[in-house]
């Protein structure tokens, strides 16, 4: 005997397939879109980012050798119409907080900058899941609080 759908279970099924159509379309248009992405240099693909997703797009910089590189290259497209945010975990080194403020100096932007909670593992070190949790606030107000250029 074969099971009986109700009108419930069914229109649950077509929902998860009109989502499934839909998921299978957008990742034929983001994989055009990557696979276009792919074959720009390093700053015609920071022009399309800037192009595409600006003022909601910002830079998550933890002021090490790679993320300067890209500061600076965006500043060369921008000037310092561009956003920088960063995470103090109160553990950084005394380096970081030196170049974070030479980077604000050379080339006049503002990094916004997310400080710790207290919470943590009782040494005041956060956990991996907290650590990752804060990221992802700190990433998620920057993007609703969208600015038109560095400040």
């Amino acid at each position: 005997m074969l099971p009986t759908i109700d009108q419930g279970e069914e229109c649950l099924y077509r929902d998860k397939l009109r989502q499934k159509q839909g998921s299978i379309i957008m990742r034929e248009k983001f994989s055009d879109e990557i696979t276009a992405a792919n074959a720009l240099s390093t700053i015609d693909l920071l022009g399309w980012a800037f192009d595409k997703f600006h003022p909601r797009l910002a830079l998550a910089s933890s002021f090490q050798a790679e993320a300067s590189v890209l500061i600076d290259l965006i500043h060369r497209q921008r000037g310092a119409d561009f956003r920088v945010f960063t995470l103090d975990t109160g553990r950084l080194n005394q380096e970081t907080y030196d170049c974070m403020e030479a980077i604000r100096a050379r080339y006049g932007i503002e990094v916004e900058v997310f400080p710790r909670s207290d919470a943590g593992r009782g040494d005041g070190a956060p956990t991996r899941h907290e650590f990752i949790l804060r990221f992802y606030r700190a990433a998620q107000t920057v993007l609703r609080h969208p600015q038109s250029g560095a400040a």
